[in-house]
């Protein structure tokens, strides 16, 4: 994928239950990561990436996700790439 355009949405999760009472040295929510990625796929845009970058697991205080696009999918006029009008309409 080419590099995201602009600066990544980041959003906490704080008391995961993907998390509860694990401990590892990697992130543990790529269910809720996908899940993420899927819906902003089908609803934002369909270049959108969705990576956990800390997670409770790990020992962290909360599950951190960031959302990114990317500028190589897709019309940049505000068309929906797969109906050709523009989004809302």
């Amino acid at each position: 994928m080419q590099a995201p355009c602009g600066r990544p949405i980041r959003f906490a999760i704080a008391d995961n239950p993907m998390a509860r009472g694990q401990a590892t040295d990697r992130t543990a929510c790529d269910y809720c990561a996908a899940t993420f990625q899927g819906l902003f796929r089908a609803l934002v845009h369909p270049a959108t990436a969705v990576t956990e970058t800390a997670c409770e697991a790990m020992g962290n205080p909360s599950c951190l996700f960031d959302i990114r696009w990317s500028d190589r999918f897709g019309p940049t006029d505000g068309r929906r790439p797969d109906r050709g009008s523009p989004s809302g309409a």
